[in-house]
């Protein structure tokens, strides 16, 4: 049961996971093709140099993310980094690989993706509820039934799943093992589950 949890847990942060922040390492500056224009239908070259940047990576569909750069001399930049066919980035752990024709940029990526979690003790609350009664209720008019709220507490256990995804990410140069930068980042979330929750009294 308890690895169910966790594995839960893992899933929600993968399901709803879309940026991952960190930094980006440039060992050697380099060139990203930039869309500009009216419909993104123009592509000019940018260069990207060697520093150490604020970096996002932002996953926008299973085909398409975007490498958001800030920080040194270049300011504020997006790289796209699209595909054709939906990119095979494993969505807990393990190793993946990009190459350069596949996106239609001058370097390749190569990545690995490493995921955690962790749960909680059990935990046991209670917390306000409501329910409904009909009662008779007569006065100098008669008699009839009316709903009345009821004031109540319900108790419930409850466990809270701590979720991580790392993920590293090479920027290579075309058909080399010859690193030009280093993307390093992680995202974070909880999950709490109740169970056991009694009636309300």
């Amino acid at each position: 049961m308890k690895k169910m949890s966790l594995l839960f847990g893992i899933l929600m942060l993968l399901s709803s996971c879309k940026e991952i922040e960190g930094e980006l390492k440039v060992e050697q500056a380099f060139n990203v093709n930039k869309k500009y224009g009216l419909l993104n239908r123009k592509t000019r070259e940018v260069k990207i140099g060697q520093e150490t940047y604020k970096a996002e990576l932002e996953f926008s569909s299973k085909k398409k993310l975007n490498l958001n750069l800030e920080g040194g001399s270049l300011g504020k930049l997006s790289i796209l980094i699209k595909a054709e066919d939906d990119f095979e980035i494993p969505s807990y752990d393990g190793e993946f690989s990009i190459p350069h024709n596949e996106i239609n940029q001058p370097f390749d990526i190569r990545g690995e993706v490493e995921s955690s979690a962790t749960q909680s003790d059990v935990q046991h609350s209670t917390k306000s509820c409501t329910w409904e009664v009909v009662e008779r209720h007569c006065d100098e008019f008669g008699c009839r039934d009316v709903k009345v709220t009821i004031q109540g507490q319900q108790e419930y256990d409850y466990q809270t799943t701590y979720s991580t995804k790392k993920v590293r990410l090479k920027i290579l140069k075309v058909g080399t093992d010859e690193v030009l930068a280093n993307f390093s980042g992680s995202t974070s979330d909880q999950e709490t589950r109740r169970d056991n929750t009694s009636p309300c009294r």
